[in-house]
């Protein structure tokens, strides 16, 4: 019984290392695609496409999924373009009009 309940352990601990690779990956091809999500984040797809391999959701089903852990908690992250290179930040004043007139929500006023 001894060597059942460690080899069950192995198992469980296997696939739980397995299960971390897949979302890592995920997790990456996220990135990839210029999306972040944490590995955690993403853990529900990874259970998602387990349940497709294994049959129990059928292939072309439609489903809805929530992907937490977005990159903006990592300013690293956030502050990198597609490609990796740095971003530098555009420092504003922290006013309405300030932040509008930069994103050029707002007109520019005639002289």
């Amino acid at each position: 019984e001894k060597t059942s309940k460690r080899a069950d352990k192995r198992a469980k601990q296997k696939a739980a290392a397995a299960q971390e690779q897949r979302t890592r990956h995920l997790s990456q091809q996220l990135e990839d695609d210029n999306k972040f999500s944490t590995s955690v984040g993403c853990s529900n797809v990874a259970g998602l496409l387990d349940r497709v391999d294994q049959g129990v959701v059928p292939a072309g089903s439609r489903v809805v999924l929530t992907v937490t852990g977005h990159g903006l908690k990592d300013p690293q992250w956030a502050l990198r373009n597609a490609d990796g290179t740095q971003v530098e930040p555009t420092v504003v004043d922290a006013t309405t009009s300030e932040v509008a007139s930069v994103l050029d929500l707002v007109p520019e006023a005639s002289a």
